[in-house]
């Protein structure tokens, strides 16, 4: 599959489908994403399609937009797309009952399916390569098949992959066990570049002295904070060594899921420096964090960062 998806004639539904569908500012000048991730990964598509700015936690209209020559990743943009849809309720991934989540309830040990609810519409997206039923409705259909994701009333192959970074609960998908993840481990282990590979070690060792710079900045703000507030802040009066390197290892693991975000796709393995500029900064992406800890595993089987 292609980066690019089955051709360059994408654009212009995406950004009409985006445009559309992300809140706007109350002049019209463009979009704001409100932090919302789905709308923050559809604004970086804009972005990156030539049509906006950021400036101040908010995207602009560029006057007189035009699409660059070197366009944003395919199936990063078919993931913006994808996100942005559902957090509009235009995609509804279902069950194998071809039931919807909105008809099941999920008490602590076991789900319970709504009986005698309104008929929901009937599933116009069939299962296939793995992927489940789906209802989307007709203005984003036009889009899933411009992006190529859907033929007819079903999942085209070069979906798999991007469902499987979506991950509807709904769906089960259980990639891991898919002989290409299997093989995509061993090539990412393989053929890790060195500037990966030193950036994860980065990551992975953390250092008494890291725990020490650490310990410093904290009381450092700490301090901050009671000349301003006073006898009012409730603080520490000491801080703890241990629960300083479990905060450090929460942030590393944190940090190396953007590595594998930014930089690692499966189709193609790591990312060169010229193509990991071109991908959208995707983040909740359960198949780069799979990733991840698979390989983190095999080379550092004893990181507590993982």
């Amino acid at each position: 599959m292609s980066a690019d998806g089955p051709n360059d004639e994408w654009t212009d539904e995406v950004i009409e489908f985006l445009s559309s569908n992300i809140r706007k500012l109350d002049d019209n000048s463009g979009w704001d994403h409100v932090f919302i991730s789905a709308y923050q990964m559809g604004c970086m598509a804009l972005i990156g399609l030539g049509q906006a700015y950021e400036e101040d936690a908010r995207v602009y209209r560029i006057e007189n937009p035009q699409i660059p020559k070197t366009l944003p990743r395919w199936d990063d943009v078919c993931f913006a797309v994808l996100v942005v849809a559902r957090q509009n309720g235009l995609i509804n991934y279902r069950y194998k009952d071809r039931s919807s989540a909105a008809a099941h309830v999920q008490l602590k040990n076991f789900q319970v399916q709504i009986k005698n609810r309104l008929p929901e519409p009937y599933p116009n997206l069939q299962p296939k390569y793995g992927l489940g039923y789906a209802f989307a409705r007709d203005e984003l259909l036009s889009v899933l098949s411009a992006l190529g994701l859907i033929e007819k009333d079903q999942w085209a192959a070069r979906a798999e992959t991007v469902l499987w970074r979506i991950s509807p609960k709904e769906w089960t998908l259980d990639f891991e066990t898919n002989p290409r993840f299997q093989n995509a481990i061993n090539h990412a282990v393989e053929q890790m570049p060195d500037r990966i590979r030193d950036e994860i070690e980065n990551m992975i060792n953390i250092t008494d002295e890291d725990v020490d710079a650490a310990t410093v900045r904290m009381e450092n703000e700490i301090k901050v904070l009671r000349e301003k507030y006073g006898p009012q802040l409730r603080a520490p009066n000491s801080i703890d060594a241990k629960k300083v390197r479990r905060s450090l290892e929460f942030q590393r693991s944190n940090n190396l899921d953007w590595i594998f975000y930014r930089n690692w796709r499966l189709d193609t393995g790591w990312l060169s420096e010229a193509e990991a500029a071109r991908a959208l900064d995707i983040f909740h992406d359960p198949l780069a964090q799979a990733m991840k800890r698979e390989v983190i595993a095999l080379l550092y089987p004893n990181a507590a960062s993982r």
